[in-house]
């Protein structure tokens, strides 16, 4: 039943029939909310029913408004009545105890009796006729904690580089009741909302200068308080110092090993990445910085690449660089080698013809009569000579070489013909008759030059001498 309701009626020109008109009034306006059905009977007939859906009215008593919390125990009361003339309010239920009857008012200031839990406030109206209404209440959550905010992302010592700096992520969580957090990066801001707990943003820094960033986050929950602010100093560095630089093998140009040395150079480096793939796009792996390392080449009698780049860290890259040096397993072939000079010869000095080499070499080595390379003094050159001066030794002479190519790769030897060397032709200087001119004399003395080195002096007899020949051996022509 409805109850303090005052049902008027206005009479209607049809058969008895009247049409109701509902008037509420309560000592304290409400809303009603249901439906009013109003059946009447005039006339043996059966009137339409009326629905008058939602009665609006004012609540007896509301709390800052209707807000439903608030970080602070003094709040504001709203009171509705249309005919009280004194009110009772209390935080006791029931409006038992803990009150006084004041003067009706409608805006009253109250402290609330509890703290950071939900609390009601309680109010009972009475008429100038001195009936009192019920008693009634309004609730309202008090809340003075400020949230908690944390920064979970990024981790400690994580920097801006310039592999992140356009979409730098930063994460964390956040207390239940978060509505509302404030972060400013830099000279960036931005508000950010919180979902089960966490918050999340992403942030292009490309436009910040390197060095410190600092941040700067609060939150604020449902009852207005504010959390203590979160700051840090991020790092930007987007920049690799120094050249960096490989080099295989010292700089050389071939080498003959599948394995070499590296020599790396990167003052601001971290980190390496080494491979042999172009573009260090892949086929390495990151490891920690070293001015040295042994590295397998990939290609093998070609020319082969190795790259690296660095990381510093701050987590920046620098650009992919390389070196390239030429591997040469295969040892030089040289065709043939010949004296061509004639067999015997009295001359130490021979001439040579050499057959096709298979590359080109950097040095050769030619040996007398031996076969073992060992203790052979090389001689730079891209060919071998055209002529070779012997040992003074008088015998057979054969001529073995060997050629070496720019890895060091040494040549099967490779021996000539044979030749032979023998004693030079002797020779007289001179020969003088030293008896004066004209004689009679039939005995003569001659005077000899020098003989191959050796000077000797000799007489000879003859009758009618028109001419001398002298023979010191087989090989001797004729002097005067």
């Amino acid at each position: 039943m409805l109850k303090d309701v005052e049902c008027l009626y206005t009479s209607s020109r049809q058969c008895g029939v009247r049409t109701p008109r509902v008037v509420f009034d309560r000592l304290a306006r409400g809303v009603f909310l249901g439906t009013v059905l109003l059946a009447i009977s005039s006339c043996g007939q059966q009137v339409q029913s009326l629905s008058s859906g939602l009665v609006r009215k004012d609540d007896p008593i509301t709390i800052n408004k209707g807000l439903t919390i608030t970080s602070d125990r003094n709040v504001s009361l709203t009171l509705s009545s249309r005919t009280a003339v004194s009110m009772y309010i209390t935080n006791s239920s029931g409006c038992s105890q803990g009150g006084e009857w004041k003067p009706y008012q409608e805006q009253v200031p109250w402290q609330l009796g509890a703290e950071n839990q939900e609390t009601t406030v309680y109010v009972k109206f009475r008429t100038q006729q001195n009936k009192d209404s019920d008693c009634f209440g309004a609730k309202i959550t008090h809340d003075n904690i400020a949230p908690t905010l944390s920064l979970t992302k990024p981790a400690e010592g994580v920097t801006v580089n310039a592999q992140n700096q356009t979409s730098f992520e930063l994460a964390g969580e956040c207390a239940a009741d978060t509505v509302s957090i404030t972060m400013t990066l830099g000279s960036l801001n931005k508000e950010l909302s919180c979902t089960q707990k966490q918050w999340s943003a992403t942030y292009d820094l490309s436009a910040l200068p390197d060095g410190n960033i600092n941040l700067k986050m609060t939150a604020v929950d449902r009852a207005g308080n504010v959390s203590l602010p979160l700051e840090r100093t991020l790092i930007k560095d987007t920049q690799i110092a120094g050249t960096n630089t490989i080099t295989i093998a010292a700089g050389a140009a071939i080498t003959s090993s599948q394995t070499v040395a590296l020599t790396l150079s990167a003052p601001d480096a971290a980190e390496m990445y080494i491979t042999n793939v172009d573009g260090c796009a892949s086929g390495g792996s990151w490891e920690s910085f070293a001015a040295t390392k042994s590295w397998g080449l990939a290609q093998q009698n070609a020319t082969a690449s190795v790259y690296a780049r660095f990381r510093d860290a701050s987590g920046n890259l620098s650009s992919c660089v390389s070196d390239s040096i030429r591997h040469d397993s295969i040892a030089p072939t040289l065709a043939s080698l010949a004296i061509t000079s004639p067999s015997p010869t009295s001359s130490v000095s021979v001439t040579l013809a050499s057959g096709a080499l298979s590359e080109e070499i950097s040095s050769y080595c030619l040996l007398e009569n031996s076969t073992t390379v060992t203790g052979c003094t090389w001689v730079n050159g891209a060919a071998l000579p055209t002529t070779y001066s012997l040992s003074s030794s008088l015998g057979s002479k054969v001529l073995t070489a060997w050629v070496k190519d720019a890895a060091g790769l040494v040549s099967a030897p490779v021996s000539s013909n044979a030749v032979s060397l023998i004693s030079p032709a002797p020779s007289l200087a001179s020969l003088a008759v030293s008896n004066s001119s004209p004689t009679r004399l039939q005995s003569y003395s001659l005077n000899w030059g020098a003989a191959s080195g050796t000077a000797f002096n000799s007489s000879f007899q003859h009758i009618g001498i028109l001419s001398l020949e002298f023979h010191v051996d087989k090989l001797s022509r004729p002097l005067l």
